[in-house]
């Protein structure tokens, strides 16, 4: 219930909320650099992302910080770190704790995790095809839950929404991306290797809406959440959970991954 005296207080209240909603990310007068940090959790990935960032210009030198070794890259607009991580949320080399020991090592404010994920089994071929990526809107954790009797299984777990300049900025950078289709949406997230046809029926069924799934998403939104940092999710779909290879995961990552650099380079 704002009251205001004169056209002045109107126009300075309308300056300072703008000044606010601008300075949610990474502005000249907050006095700070942006700190991006880019987490993989795989082999291919690690050394496909490292390749990728080199081919856009982004220089990496390799840093060991305590159980962490951080690739970095320091900006004139900021700094990216690339971080490998064990697949999963759970563990010691879990994302959930390789992010947190990096936000509190590198000061990071700002989180992308890409690299490959298995799209939805029941639009295969339809309205998905390998290759394609997938950006979270949000991401739900399905492992969270209630068991009833010997097979009723009641999801529990939270859908955190992505940050939204975030997304304003992959979506933006969308507008002209031909290599692949890119699909925003919900990105399921658990602790399973999932490579089961019922599983994954079940999982599709239970939320229409889903995109595809993964193994880290869960750690990046617990992390994101606790210490307040910005975050996305963006990963290629290398296969759909069913007869799991992993031939496909060469080509969906560098898609994300060049998706990812471009993305950060033209519209950051």
């Amino acid at each position: 219930h704002c009251k205001f005296n004169s056209a002045y207080d109107i126009a300075d209240y309308i300056a300072q909320l703008n000044k606010r909603i601008n300075t949610n990310s990474y502005h000249e007068e907050e006095g700070k650099n942006m700190k991006v940090l880019l987490p993989v959790a795989n082999m291919t990935e690690y050394k496909n992302i490292l390749k990728m960032a080199e081919s856009f210009g982004m220089h990496m030198k390799s840093s060991p910080m305590g159980t962490n070794t951080y690739h970095i890259c320091e900006m004139e607009q900021g700094m990216l770190a690339v971080v490998k991580c064990e697949a999963g949320s759970l563990g010691s080399a879990s994302s959930t704790l390789t992010l947190a020991d990096a936000v509190r090592t590198l000061d990071i404010d700002t989180i992308i995790f890409s690299g490959v994920a298995f799209g939805n089994y029941l639009k295969r071929d339809e309205s998905q095809t390998m290759g394609d990526i997938l950006v979270s809107r949000q991401i739900w954790n399905y492992e969270s839950g209630k068991v009833l009797g010997d097979t009723t299984f009641i999801a529990r777990g939270d859908k955190i929404t992505a940050t939204p300049w975030l997304l304003d900025r992959f979506q933006s950078s969308a507008l002209s991306w031909e290599k692949s289709k890119i699909h925003f949406g919900l990105v399921v997230s658990g602790e399973k290797l999932v490579n089961s046809e019922d599983f994954i029926k079940n999982l599709m069924d239970s939320e229409p809406e889903l995109i595809g799934g993964e193994m880290e998403g869960a750690g990046l939104i617990a992390v994101a959440e606790r210490y307040k940092k910005d975050w996305i999710l963006v990963k290629a779909i290398s296969d759909w959970g069913v007869d799991k290879k992993d031939e496909g995961q060469e080509q969906a990552s560098n898609l994300a991954f060049e998706y990812v650099f471009r993305t950060i380079k033209e519209c950051f």
